[in-house]
């Protein structure tokens, strides 16, 4: 009985230890796209010397993670036959409800008929985000950046100024 209590204590505070350092924890997966290659850079034929960024963050909806990440999956893979895209990367919380994404472009127009497209304009809509948390920044960055860290996409989501 008294060996219970004192598993029952390490394990309350091994939790109280560690939910801090897990709760910061996030996964996602590296920068990807048809305009990059990890050893050589932006590789699109048509970027010069700066090329756009678009960063997002928001937290999905309690109950409609899955339903966001169906509607993520169709946006990324019709993303991809854009042809001004260099890359993308995509990044959430481990335990919690926040969602980063990272795109570059070779210009804005390019993003911008990207986001017109029927498929994300869907996935804005339907997508399980709350449109409370949504907050997005753009910028242009010299090829060489590419991609910027999520430290740096981070900085740039600060520096917007926050809709009221």
């Amino acid at each position: 009985m008294r060996l219970t209590k004192v598993k029952l204590l390490l394990a309350a505070a091994a939790s109280t230890l560690l939910l801090p350092l897990v709760a910061g924890c996030r996964v996602g997966y590296p920068f990807r796209g048809p305009g990059y290659d990890s050893t050589r850079g932006v590789i699109h034929p048509g970027a010069s010397t700066q090329v756009f960024i678009a960063i997002t963050q928001g937290d999905v909806e309690a109950g409609k993670g899955r339903h966001f990440s169906t509607q993520l999956d169709s946006v990324l893979g019709t993303m991809k036959a854009h042809d001004g895209l260099i890359g993308y990367a995509v990044r959430k919380q481990l335990f919690g409800p926040r969602v980063w994404t990272m795109s570059a472009w070779i210009d804005r127009e390019s993003m911008e008929l990207f986001a017109a497209s029927p498929e994300h304009r869907r996935a804005i809509a339907e997508g399980g985000i709350a449109p409370a948390s949504f907050s997005s920044a753009f910028t242009y960055v010299d090829v060489g950046q590419v991609p910027l860290s999520w430290s740096q996409a981070e900085q740039l989501l600060e520096a917007e100024p926050k809709r009221e």
